[in-house]
C-alpha cells in the first residue's frame, strides 16, 4: 500500500513540475556577453547558474504601483538582461511562492541578482540574492561571481512568456500579495541581502 501511495505521488509531482518546464519560454542567443546599457538607462541581469530544480522555471516579475509586468521565465543554466529606467524597482520571482526583492539603480550601470533554487513543499522555489559591490553573498568584482557569469549562456523571451503571464495573472497576484506581507516581517538583514543599491552596479559589463 504504501509502495503504491509513493509511485502515486511521485507521479503527482512529476506532472506538476513539468507544468512550468524551464524551456520553452526563453531561447539562447548563442552569446554570452552583457552590454553596456542604452545610454540614461539602467540595466538588470538575472542569473540562474545552478542546474538544480531545472524542471522548474523561474518566473521574474516587476511590480509597480501594484501592477505587474512580466521581465523573464528563467530557466536553469541561464541569464537575460532587462533595461529599466534609472530608480527604485520591485521585482518577485515566483513558483510555488513568491519571494520580492528590491533595487535602488543609477543610469549607465549594470547590475546583477543570482535567482538560486530551494526546495519547497512540491517543487521549487527560489530566493534572489543581490550582487554586492561588498558583503553580501556574491561579490560583483570577485573572481567567483567573474566565473559564473561567464559560464552562463544569454537567454531572451519568446512570445511565450507573455501568454504564461496571461494565464497565471491571477495567481501572481495572489503570491505578490503573501510576498508583500513576507517581506514586512523580514529581518533587515535578510532585506539588505535582496537589495541592490546604486554603488553594486558597474559602469561597463563586457563579459
Amino acid at each position: 500500500m504504501l509502495h503504491r501511495l509513493f509511485f502515486i505521488l511521485l507521479s503527482i509531482l512529476i506532472v506538476t513540475l513539468n507544468g512550468c518546464s524551464s524551456s520553452g519560454h526563453v531561447k539562447e542567443t548563442g552569446k554570452k556577453y552583457v552590454t553596456a546599457p542604452p545610454e540614461g538607462k539602467a540595466q538588470v541581469v538575472f542569473i540562474r547558474s545552478s542546474g538544480f530544480g531545472g524542471a522548474v522555471s523561474a518566473p521574474i516579475i516587476e511590480v509597480t504601483d501594484n501592477q505587474i509586468k512580466p521581465v523573464t521565465v528563467l530557466g536553469a543554466k541561464q541569464k537575460t538582461a532587462y533595461i529599466v529606467e534609472p530608480g527604485l524597482h520591485d521585482f518577485i520571482v515566483t513558483h510555488e511562492s513568491a519571494d520580492l526583492f528590491k533595487a535602488d539603480l543609477a543610469e549607465n550601470k549594470t547590475y546583477f541578482y543570482m535567482i538560486t533554487p530551494r526546495m519547497g513543499f512540491w517543487k521549487a522555489r527560489f530566493t534572489p540574492k543581490a550582487v554586492k559591490k561588498s558583503g553580501g553573498i556574491y561579490q560583483v568584482n570577485s573572481e567567483e561571481f567573474s566565473e559564473i557569469r561567464e559560464s552562463v549562456g544569454l537567454s531572451e523571451n519568446k512570445p511565450s512568456v507573455l501568454i504564461w503571464f496571461d494565464n497565471n495573472r491571477d495567481s501572481i497576484y495572489e503570491k505578490l500579495e503573501s510576498a508583500k506581507k513576507a517581506w514586512v516581517s523580514e529581518s533587515q538583514e535578510t532585506k539588505d541581502l535582496r537589495t541592490l543599491v546604486p554603488e553594486d552596479g558597474i559602469n561597463t559589463y563586457l563579459k
